[in-house]
């Protein structure tokens, strides 16, 4: 860190809390308190499965829980409430609300991972790596 607190690649970790902070006071006074949230992927929109597309397929194909209705039945089988969502039809401040509210996270790779910032210290993580 240099002489001001900011690390050589720009990171500022105080400056992070204060808006990770602000952002679940602001966004989350409403919010249901989730045991486990289980992120599902929506289907894609067609821009994504055409030639047009930046990858082949959709990240739905190609990144998804295959056996999600069995993974949330054993789960509410030990008494957990489990919350399912689809983060595409989420906006950044109901994002900011299910994740700090959530005390378990399910998702597979991807993007929607990067909310786990809003989540509360001694909170879980379960990342689904995909088999290539």
């Amino acid at each position: 860190y240099g002489p001001r607190g900011v690390r050589p690649d720009g990171y500022q970790p105080d400056v992070l809390l204060r808006v990770a902070t602000f952002a679940k006071a602001q966004f989350t006074r409403d919010a249901e308190a989730s045991d486990v949230l289980l992120i599902e992927r929506s289907v894609p929109e067609t821009f994504y499965l055409s030639r047009r597309g930046p990858l082949p397929g959709s990240a739905e194909t190609r990144r998804s829980i295959p056996n999600v209705d069995a993974i949330v039945e054993a789960l509410e089988g030990f008494g957990r409430n489990v919350t399912r969502v689809q983060l595409e039809h989420a906006d950044l401040p109901k994002q900011i609300a299910l994740f700090s509210q959530a005390n378990v996270v399910i998702a597979q790779h991807g993007a929607a991972l990067a909310n786990v910032l809003w989540m509360t210290a001694g909170s879980y993580v379960i990342e689904i790596i995909p088999n290539p």
